[in-house]
């Protein structure tokens, strides 16, 4: 990249060092679609077991795994996880080894819920040799929550203005869903996560 600027006796043309991408390790999916939609995905070093959209972030590596067979019926899951829950433990593993090879700049988590994905002290504990990483955590309530946290990892990767324009270009879409909807009348719906036992949804979903 260079930086050029003109007199009115010369030309002159200023080489810049471009300033390279903090290596970032996306532990929560989210995260990684945020990444991507910042076009950030360069960046991106690895990521959790759950990181599977867009695609390409399948090639990365994955850090983190379940403390039990993600393939079962619904109820043996709920039971194994409850039953890690009582004990105190950790519901995910984090393969610290990887996590210091890869040596990341930043790593992208949440302190909203253990069950869902690795928390803010599951990732300290794992990340405790690694000094020089900085932990971005998010924790979204409400819809204008979400679209802050879009701000939040922009500014954490160095492209605040990036972030700016993605969350004004969902705000425009979130006004031209309203818009369209204004005029019929509210609907009653259940939004469910998990089925089953049935788990209702919370935080932003309802709005």
């Amino acid at each position: 990249r260079h930086r050029c600027s003109t007199t009115s006796t010369s030309h002159h043309c200023t080489a810049m060092a471009a300033t390279p991408a903090p290596r970032v390790l996306s532990l929560l999916s989210a995260s990684t679609e945020i990444v991507c939609r910042l076009g950030m995905a360069h960046a991106l070093v690895g990521r959790s077991h759950g990181c599977d959209a867009p695609p390409a972030v399948l090639a990365l590596p994955a850090v983190t795994a379940p403390r039990m067979d993600p393939t079962a019926p619904s109820e043996e899951i709920d039971a194994a996880v409850r039953a890690v829950v009582a004990g105190g433990g950790p519901v995910y593993e984090i393969r610290n080894r990887m996590v210091a090879a890869l040596a990341p700049d930043v790593i992208l988590t949440q302190d909203q819920c253990r069950i869902c994905a690795v928390t803010r002290a599951d990732v300290a504990g794992a990340c405790a040799d690694l000094p020089a990483s900085t932990i971005v955590t998010i924790e979204p309530t409400t819809l204008g929550d979400v679209l802050g946290d879009v701000a939040t990892i922009a500014a954490a990767l160095g492209v605040p203005e990036r972030g700016a324009r993605l969350v004004a270009s969902m705000e425009r879409r979130l006004d031209a869903v309203r818009a369209a909807t204004a005029p019929f009348p509210r609907a009653a719906a259940c939004h469910l996560e998990w089925l089953p036992p049935p788990l209702g949804s919370g935080d932003w979903v309802p709005q």
